[in-house]
């Protein structure tokens, strides 16, 4: 997947690589709604599982490697390989591609 303006590693502890198998890529760091976007539309198309960082409901941050489902009216629809989650757009704090995809 191509990404959209500079990014930044994440280390390869991160625990998505740990909890999915698949090694995460580079975060985009332009955190705008339409790189998101954008970046969840293509993972869609290609039918790619990504790294996404959130606000869970309980307010901490949560992140795990899903597959888009759906992308639109303000949300993300991805499944993490056992269940779908409804993201909302405004929660998610960051995405990124896998280098490798989850076992």
């Amino acid at each position: 997947m191509r990404g959209e303006g500079p990014a930044t590693r994440i280390p390869e502890g991160d625990t998505a690589s740990q909890l999915s198998g698949g090694k995460v890529g580079t975060r985009l760091t332009d955190r705008s709604s339409a790189a998101t976007l954008a970046f969840l539309h293509e993972a869609l198309a290609e039918k790619k599982s990504v790294w996404i960082g959130f606000v869970g409901r309980d307010g901490l941050s949560k992140d795990g490697v899903y597959t888009p489902v759906f992308v639109g009216g303000g949300r993300v629809l991805a499944n993490d390989g056992r269940t779908d989650h409804v993201l909302p757009l405004h929660l998610i704090t960051g995405v990124a591609p896998l280098e490798t995809e989850p076992r």
